[in-house]
């Protein structure tokens, strides 16, 4: 890694004005044209290594699947999900990460979701008369209307319904 040079205003020497950076926008100017010698200018690749620790404390670790939670040091590290890992395998490391005591930087709305439909009970819903029903089951998402549409057809298998269903989910 190079040592970052001090960067210097184009006209440094002139004591009116202050020693901090400016860009240069002259037309001529050397220093715009990165002439050698007439001083640097900031680039990215002056920037600093952006590794620290999260503000927990934790140092971040990147998890792609629930094998990568095995090399954690649940004392010092912590578990950050990566953005292209999908549900079905977020949750399998988010179980896998609660067993093995592991903090999860990034767990989501998952774990929200899941206690709420948790506390869905389907049959409870499907008691009731057509209407009662489809009082009861406006808020609900996708998935939970996939699960009613099939123990309704396991079920009473009311045509109405079913109907119903099958027009909300498209």
């Amino acid at each position: 890694m190079r040592k970052k040079p001090k960067f210097k205003r184009q006209l440094w020497k002139l004591k009116r004005l202050k020693d901090v950076w400016r860009r240069p926008r002259g037309r001529h100017s050397k220093q715009r044209r990165y002439v050698k010698f007439k001083g640097r200018m900031p680039d990215p690749g002056f920037g600093s290594p952006n590794k620290g620790r999260h503000p927990s404390g934790y140092w971040e670790v990147m998890v792609h699947n629930p094998k990568d939670l095995e090399k954690i040091d649940k004392e010092k590290e912590a578990a950050r999900i990566g953005s292209s890992v999908g549900l079905k395998k977020r949750l399998e490391i988010l179980k896998k990460a609660e067993e093995l005591g592991i903090k999860v930087l990034n767990p989501g709305l998952i774990k929200e979701k899941l206690e709420k439909r948790a506390k869905i009970d389907y049959n409870e819903i499907l008691s009731g008369s057509v209407s009662e029903v489809k009082g009861k089951v406006e808020k609900l998402s996708d998935l939970d209307f996939r699960k009613l549409l099939e123990m309704e057809k396991k079920g009473k298998n009311r045509k109405s319904l079913v109907e119903y269903f099958e027009k909300r989910l498209g």
